[in-house]
Parts: structure tokens; sequence; C-alpha cells
């Protein structure tokens, strides 16, 4: 497998992780078809504004965009931990709140637009296709991933099983965390690999 082929997997399973987050969060919550579309469209706009910006963006930025990811991933993780709790704990109190909640899962959250803003970037780095047709092409891809997790788990909807599911993210979340550090380590070195591109 060349570099190229190798980097557009990476992008794609990337992407896939927080398509099949967002549909999780959609279907465990119940929501009709047509409000799954509604939130999952929003990922189909934010991706084709990612190819945009980024067929304008310095390297300078892009690597402050890649801080801006790390910072935000803490508090998330924080935030799907604390809603995902919540989610359960009202749901024994007889009160289901997962119609609010599950936005925490679904709509992009920071570290989620640092990854498709960085994924359009790589796939325009290595295709050399125009900014719009990546952001669209990746939009269509993470709709489609969504969209079929949200309708594969709409049968165990539950507040409990969403906060579940919500503490368990966040949990990987702040896990994930430990290996940042020694990532941020090669970014030296990812930055001149870039720079001979």
């Amino acid at each position: 497998m060349n570099a190229s082929l190798a980097v557009a997997a990476g992008v794609l399973i990337a992407v896939a992780v927080f398509a099949i987050k967002a549909g999780s969060g959609c279907g465990l919550a119940g929501l009709r078809r047509s409000e799954v579309v509604a939130v999952l469209l929003v990922y189909v706009a934010v991706t084709i504004a990612a190819g945009a910006v980024m067929e304008r963006i310095s390297q300078e930025r892009l690597y402050a965009l890649l801080n801006l990811g790390v910072a935000s991933h803490a508090a998330l993780s924080l935030a799907l931990i604390f809603f995902g709790v919540r989610t359960i704990k009202q749901h024994t109190c007889g009160c289901d709140v997962s119609r609010r909640t599950f936005l925490a899962m679904a709509l992009p959250c920071p570290a989620c637009l640092v990854a498709l803003f960085l994924s359009a970037g790589m796939l325009m780095e290595y295709t050399r296709a125009s900014g719009v047709k990546v952001g669209l092409e990746l939009g269509v891809f993470f709709f489609s991933v969504a969209l079929a997790s949200a309708m594969g788990l709409r049968r165990y909807a539950s507040p409990r099983n969403l906060g579940a599911v919500m503490v368990m993210v966040g949990m990987l979340y702040l896990c994930a965390l430990l290996l940042v550090p020694a990532y941020l380590n090669q970014t030296p070195a990812l930055q001149q690999h870039l720079s001979t591109h």
C-alpha cells in the first residue's frame, strides 16, 4: 500500500469513528429518521466548509488548530461523563432528558471539528483535489456511516443505554489523552514531512 492510500484509509477510519459516535447518540436517543437526517446534515455543511477553509489555511494555523483539538479533548471527555451520568440519574427518577443530553454525543464538538478539518486537509494534500470536492465527499461518507449507526441502534434506544455509552466514550477519550504527549512530540517530524510534499 502506497503512502497516499495509507493516509486516505487512516483519514476515513478516523472520520468513521466520529460518525459512529454521532450516529450512536442519535440512535440511542430514539430520534426519528427525519430528526437524525437534520442533525447529520450539519456535518455535511461542516465538512464542505472545512474543505473550503483548508485550501486557504497556513501550516502555522493548521498546527494551532491541532493544539486546539487537544486542549478541548479533556473538556469533551468530562462533559460526556457528566451528561451520561445525569441521563442515567434522571431516568431512575422518572425523567427522560435524553433528547437534550444526546447533543453531547451527536453535535460537532471541538475535537470532532478539528478532526474533520485536519482530515480534509490531509486528503487534499494527497489527492490534489479541490477543497469543496474533498469536503463534500467526506460529508457524504460521514453522513452514510452515521445514519447507518443511528438506524442500527434505534432498537436499543433508552436513556440508560445512552447514558452508559456516553460515560464509556468519555472514559475512552480520557484514556486517549495519555497518548497525546507522545503524539505531539512527533509534530516537528510531521511538519517536516508535510513541508516536503
